[in-house]
């Protein structure tokens, strides 16, 4: 998996379809994941895409369970960390209110997922 998150323009054109996927099944159901991919990507990045609407976050503020959603985050990290692609983010749905950033480098080690990347102090959500 690491050898196909190394190609940009593979991984931009995989999500670029995922991106279509997620709006169509928006437009059946509203409410469902919607993602964008950037071009260009982040600075310092290879790679950014942009969660838009996260049903997570909207069943968590709609039901009381918000002490829950850092975690449910943070596996994003231990994902792309078991898969060895360093994902970088800034903003959360959650947090940030707008979409969840997943920026991913080139050339660094992952992110360590325990204990929680928003606990160690390092700005990353």
């Amino acid at each position: 998996m690491r050898k196909i998150f190394s190609s940009p323009r593979l991984v931009t054109k995989m999500y670029r379809k995922k991106d279509r996927e997620n709006t169509e099944n928006a437009a059946k159901y509203p409410g469902s994941f919607e993602t964008k991919t950037m071009q260009p990507p982040a600075e310092g990045c290879v790679f950014t895409y942009h969660t838009l609407v996260c049903p997570l976050s909207d069943f968590a503020k709609k039901y009381g369970y918000e002490e829950y959603m850092p975690y449910l985050c943070n596996l994003d990290y231990v994902m792309f960390g078991v898969l060895g692609v360093p994902l970088y983010r800034r903003h959360t749905c959650f947090a940030n209110g707008d979409y969840c950033d997943f920026s991913l480098k080139s050339g660094v080690q992952p992110l360590p997922y325990w204990p929680p990347v928003f606990t160690q102090g390092k700005g990353y959500q």
